[in-house]
């Protein structure tokens, strides 16, 4: 088959979403199978359809991009300004009391479809997207009868709640991301989620049919981890690096919120008190590393911390670790608990999300209760104190992710999801469905018969013509199918019907 991944985020990125894409892409290339990859490029600015294909001194890269924000020609509007324009000001005039960041995110998917259509998705034989904002995108922009399977490896809304960038759930922010959770799931021949935790939360919070998500665990392509476990780390450690006598706790993990190091520094002082022959490797970087350095000195265990910073021989390091904590506050399935078990590494980590599908208690591994540094403690002492039990969740570890997490169940499982899909859609094709009851209420036009050019369909309100020249937008309406239009009605209705009070 020719399949196109496509992800609205970043690609390549640090992070277990582009092992995710990279690990299936190669498994499906291994048997046959014919990949390109739609993403948005390092710094958010361009999006770009590529390949890559190996050859003796790296990689041959092939594909096209599209810059969204810069215009090759000074008279010309680029994607993303001409869009920009329309849609601010399609919502001062209709939608006023709707959030700038809301607006933003809009104009944010409708430049990521046109630039998805103008980068030709129409000869594939599958698209499979990575996330709620692509694949809403894709469902609007793909051809009917394209099949379109998504992973979703997260749920924004609920990430917006902890960072902070939404406090309130009775405000139209929340309300708007809920629908994105919400249109993105639906927006789907099949959706897969990696663990039953996530597919709970969907079903019970966001209306998302529990029998439309099938739930796949990630996967890896051991091969070259195990090769890499073997391997001596590099850059070599110092001599202030290296602790023989002591327990090396790992904890590979960026230094975000989200990662929650400030518990286990916390915890490290509580098993500072019982013991203090260990030493806790933080492998990963992040805008918290000053702030955690502080703390780590405040609290008098920065002589048992070593920050090693961004690392690319992670393996090499968890060959020398004892144990690997992750003391995450939200996860979904961490990519550094499945590399910990298939290197034989009793783990401890906490109860957030998915990671207790991933860590069996007392089998695998440890799991403590989120936030609470005080059982964190006495897990890490407890796996200290008991070499022998330590022994026992290793070997439990490695037996169980070595078939659990390889890259060749989760190929074969999507493979089953493909085939399921590509049977259905062989006897009926389906497409996104407007909300035909909005035409004629908040400035949204069914037709416009006053305009001959089909390019004014692409728009559903009245466009700002001093701003817009229709020839050099020619190749979106033969790129787009042909209902395409901006906005999104689904969504339109969402913020129309909560005007009031906002």
């Amino acid at each position: 088959m020719k399949i196109l991944f496509v992800c609205y985020f970043e690609l390549p990125h640090y992070g277990g979403l582009s092992q995710y894409v990279y690990t299936l892409k190669k498994e499906l290339e291994d048997h046959g199978h014919h990949v390109d990859i739609l993403s948005h490029h390092q710094g958010m600015n361009k999006i770009y359809k590529f390949n890559f294909i190996p050859n003796d001194f790296g990689w041959n890269v092939s594909g096209a991009e599209i810059d969204k924000t810069t215009s090759v020609q000074q008279d010309h509007l680029s994607i993303k300004d001409v869009i920009d324009h329309q849609v601010f000001r399609y919502y001062e005039n209709e939608l006023s009391h709707v959030d700038p960041r809301i607006r933003w995110r809009e104009i944010e998917r409708y430049t990521f479809e046109v630039a998805a259509a103008l980068l030709n998705v129409n000869d594939y034989d599958l698209i499979h997207t990575h996330d709620v904002l692509s694949t809403r995108a894709l469902w609007r922009v793909k051809p009917k009868d394209t099949p379109l399977v998504a992973t979703i490896h997260g749920i924004l809304a609920t990430e917006y709640i902890n960072s902070g960038e939404i406090t309130d759930k009775d405000s139209l922010n929340w309300k708007y991301a809920v629908a994105e959770e919400y249109f993105g799931h639906m927006s789907t021949d099949a959706t897969i989620v990696p663990t039953n935790w996530q597919k709970e939360q969907l079903s019970t919070n966001y209306g998302v049919p529990a029998e439309k998500i099938n739930v796949i665990p990630y996967g890896m392509n051991l091969e070259p981890f195990l090769h890499q476990l073997n391997s001596l780390p590099y850059p070599h450690l110092r001599e202030d690096q290296k602790h023989p006598m002591k327990t090396v706790i790992a904890c590979p993990a960026r230094l975000v919120p989200e990662k929650d190091h400030k518990t286990l520094i916390t915890a490290l002082k509580l098993l500072k008190e019982k013991r203090d022959d260990f030493v806790c490797w933080f492998i990963g970087d992040g805008n918290l590393r000053f702030e955690l350095e502080l703390q780590a000195k405040q609290m008098g265990v920065i002589d048992h911390i070593v920050f090693f910073g961004a690392r690319w021989d992670v393996p090499a390091l968890l060959k020398l670790a004892n144990i690997v904590v992750l003391a995450s506050i939200q996860d979904m399935h961490p990519y550094t608990l499945m590399e910990a078990q298939v290197a034989g590494k009793p783990c401890v980590a906490s109860n957030a999300g998915g990671i207790p599908e991933v860590v069996k208690h007392d089998e695998t591994g440890l799991i403590f209760e989120t936030g609470n540094s005080v059982q964190l403690a006495e897990s890490m002492l407890k796996l200290m104190n008991d070499p022998k039990l330590r022994l026992k969740l290793a070997a439990n570890a490695a037996n169980r992710g070595k078939v659990r997490y390889s890259s060749k169940t989760l190929y074969d499982l999507t493979m089953n999801i493909y085939q399921q899909v590509l049977e259905t859609k062989r006897s009926s094709a389906q497409s996104f469905e407007e909300e035909p009851n909005l035409f004629g209420k908040y400035g949204l036009l069914k037709t416009r018969a006053d305009q001959e050019e089909a390019v004014s369909n692409l728009f559903k309100f009245s466009v700002d013509y001093s701003k817009f020249d229709f020839k050099k937008w020619v190749n979106v309406v033969k790129s787009a199918p042909v209902d395409y239009s901006i906005p999104d009605t689904s969504y339109v209705k969402v913020l129309a019907e909560q005007k009031e009070p906002f």
